[in-house]
Order: C-alpha cells, then sequence, then structure tokens
C-alpha cells in the first residue's frame, strides 16, 4: 500500500503560552500520523520556547525553529524554507484543531488531487461559547474554471457588502507544497496587516484544483488581544505592499482582470476599516465609511473591533458630535450604553458601524421596533469604495 503524503504543520509562535499547549496537543494527536510540526518560536519573551522545547523531546516528527521576532510573515517563510511535506497547512499558536483535520483533508481534498484545501471553522470565545465560521461554497471539488467562474466573482457579495463566500485565512487551508512555496517567500515581510491577503488571495487565482469542506474542523479563538494587535509605526506600508502584489497577480486574467480588482479593493477597504480607519478621515467632508455630514449629530452602534475602531477615530479626529455610542452587549463595555437609550437622546443620524451584513440587518430591524425612523439608521455605503478613492489613500502612505 503506498504511504500517504507527508504534511508539514508550520506553527508560528509569539509569547502565547497560556494557549501554546493545547494547540501543539491537538497536532501531535492527529488520527493522521504522516506530519512534520514545525515550531517557529518568532523571539517569545514567554514561556513559550520552553514549552517548544519540552514537546520537541516527546515527539520526534516536531521541529523546533527559534528567531528573532520578525512577524508572522517571516515566521511562515522559516517554517516554509525547512518543510519536507507534500503538504504544508499552519496553525495559529492560540488555536487548536479538531483530531481529524488532517485525515479529513487528506481523503476529501488530496485524494481528489487538490493543491488547496479549504475547511470550515469555530470561532470560540473566553466564556465557552462558539459560533460556526462557515465556508459558504457549496462543499466540493472544484477545478480551475469553476475557481474563475463559480468562485472568484462571488468573493464578496456586491448586494450585501463584506459578505464573504470564502474567508482568507491560512490557517484553514492545506496548500500544496509547490504553491506555497511559490506564493509565500514573494511576499513582503514589511507586511504587518492583512497577511493572510496577500497570500490567499493570489493562492486562489494560481490554484488548478481546490477542495471545499463544509465541516468545522478548525477552532480560531477569538481573543481581546486579537483586537488589538500592536504594530511598528509603518504599519501602513503594508496596505500599499498588499495592493502592489495582488495586483501583479491579477494581470495575468485578462477579461477577469475588472472583477478581481474590484474583489482586490473591496478587501482591502475591509481591512483598513478594522486597523486604520484613520487614514480614511483626512480631507473629508464626509464621516467615511458613512455618507453624511461631518457637522452630524450621531450615536454610533457597534462595539465590536470595527465599532470600537470608528468611536475612537472619530473622536481623536473631531468628526461628527458622537451623541451615545450603543451595542446590545453594551455590559462588557466600559463607555457602552444599551440600545434604549437612543429614545431619550436627540440625535440626526445612527451610524450602524458593523461590517457584518447579517448582524446590521438584525439591528436594523430591532431599531425599526422600537419606533428609530428609518431615514436616520444609515449603513456603510460602499459606493465610496472606489479604485480611485484607495489609491488617493494609499499615495499618502510613506
Amino acid at each position: 500500500m503506498e504511504k500517504p503524503p507527508l504534511i508539514s504543520v508550520i506553527v508560528p509562535i509569539y509569547n502565547v503560552e497560556l494557549y501554546l499547549r493545547d494547540c501543539i496537543e491537538s497536532i501531535i494527536n492527529q488520527s493522521y500520523r504522516e506530519l512534520e510540526i514545525i515550531l517557529v518560536n518568532d523571539g517569545s519573551t514567554d514561556g513559550c520556547l520552553g514549552i517548544c522545547q519540552e514537546y520537541e523531546k516527546l515527539d520526534s516528527r516536531i521541529r523546533l525553529i527559534s528567531k528573532e521576532n520578525g512577524g508572522v510573515v517571516s515566521a511562515r517563510k522559516a517554517g516554509g524554507m525547512v518543510a519536507h511535506g507534500d503538504f504544508i497547512g499552519c496553525v495559529d499558536a492560540d488555536d487548536w484543531i479538531e483530531k481529524d483535520m488532517y485525515q479529513i483533508m487528506y481523503e476529501k481534498g488530496i485524494l481528489y488531487d487538490a493543491d488547496l484545501v479549504c475547511v470550515s471553522a469555530y470561532k470560540t470565545y473566553a466564556d465557552g461559547k462558539r459560533a460556526d465560521f462557515k465556508v459558504r461554497l457549496e462543499e466540493g471539488v472544484y477545478d480551475k474554471g469553476d475557481i474563475r467562474e463559480k468562485i472568484l466573482p462571488r468573493w464578496i457579495n456586491y448586494e450585501k457588502f463584506f459578505d464573504w463566500a470564502v474567508p482568507l485565512q491560512m490557517w484553514r487551508h492545506l496548500y500544496k507544497r509547490e504553491l506555497f512555496m511559490d506564493i509565500q517567500l514573494k511576499v513582503d515581510e514589511r507586511i504587518e496587516i492583512g497577511e493572510d491577503i496577500a497570500y490567499c488571495f493570489p493562492c486562489y487565482l494560481r490554484a488548478e484544483r481546490l477542495s471545499i469542506i463544509d465541516r468545522c474542523l478548525y477552532y480560531y479563538r477569538q481573543r481581546d488581544s486579537s483586537a488589538k494587535r500592536s504594530f511598528s509605526k509603518n504599519r501602513n506600508i503594508s496596505y500599499k505592499l498588499i495592493y502592489e502584489q495582488i495586483n501583479q497577480y491579477i494581470e495575468e486574467f485578462g477579461l477577469m482582470e475588472v472583477i478581481l480588482r474590484r474583489q482586490c479593493l473591496f478587501v482591502l477597504f475591509f481591512c483598513m476599516l478594522l486597523y486604520s480607519n484613520d487614514l480614511f478621515l483626512e480631507c473629508n467632508k464626509i464621516a467615511f465609511p458613512f455618507r453624511v455630514s461631518t457637522h452630524s449629530n450621531v450615536i454610533i452602534y457597534g462595539a465590536g473591533m470595527f465599532g470600537e475602531k470608528l468611536y475612537s477615530s472619530f473622536t481623536r479626529k473631531n468628526i461628527c458630535n458622537i451623541k451615545l455610542w450603543v451595542d446590545s452587549n453594551y455590559k462588557e463595555y466600559e463607555k457602552v450604553m444599551a440600545p434604549i437609550e437612543i429614545l431619550k437622546e436627540e440625535y440626526d443620524y445612527i451610524l450602524l458601524a458593523v461590517l457584518n451584513p447579517k448582524s446590521r440587518e438584525v439591528i436594523r430591524s430591532k431599531l425599526l421596533g422600537i419606533g428609530v425612523e428609518a431615514k436616520k439608521i444609515i449603513e456603510i455605503d460602499h459606493s465610496l469604495f472606489t479604485q480611485q478613492y484607495m489609491e488617493t489613500i494609499l499615495n499618502r502612505i510613506i
């Protein structure tokens, strides 16, 4: 019987000692045994190195690389350079995986000659709750023609902006070695934000055969610190580098080029709204990404990652007069009030600071239910997201 192919699993590690054991245990206990486990200690200053050394002694499949801190891109590259696997996967060090994840990826992807395999996942929270993080594509194997005709044009639902068909996370994919090395080594190590976009987007452009698996096999740990990553002062150069790199790949696609460039723009806008909303607020007469005047009296609805970024940037830049900040989970936040408090305020608009379209629909319905006028409920205006505006913003970044 032919020996199953070797899968190299790269784990970039930086200061996650509280979660690292769970991650490593979930990998070494996989039912698929033909694994090479590459732990890349990226200059951790906590106890991660000691934990890695402990497991290296316990399992001969583990290989430890310890390097100076250079970021997740450099860590993945370091792992890729020593990997021997026919296929390569990545697991973030604060996450964990289902015990049969790689066995299922083998049976439903590798055996069908897929060079890219994608699984669904769970988002897990500190209180023990979890939520499906599904790939919204039918399970099955897609050839290159299917990828171009059925997947790439559907990447983002234009009618429901930021509704994703295929999320761009490296950790939910398994890559044929040649595909991984060809693209990963070209990702600029200066990219600190959106590094997964810089890698996954080109993978879908280049993939000859793709397998989609509907089952949730990966556990993505949603931590408070995940939304507050530390970046260098030059972090904004990441967006310019991503834009330039992806557009180089898009030029290969002829008639698909217009659609793909639009997808690229939307992906970048999404990332920038989450991490660098300030970039959009220079010399603007509107409260981007909402088409309302900057002198308006507003209520911000949403205290998630985007809502927090919007509130802080609007406050620093004196964008609009913020009358109230509300969220249904108001008890978890210091400055956030209950939505019912809206009825006590005088205001011009309620800005829905929520990127998930389904969540916006629910919020809109609840607001109408308590008597808020429909004309005062304002959603993100995606007609503002143009190539010209994006390039204007990128050209300001030094």
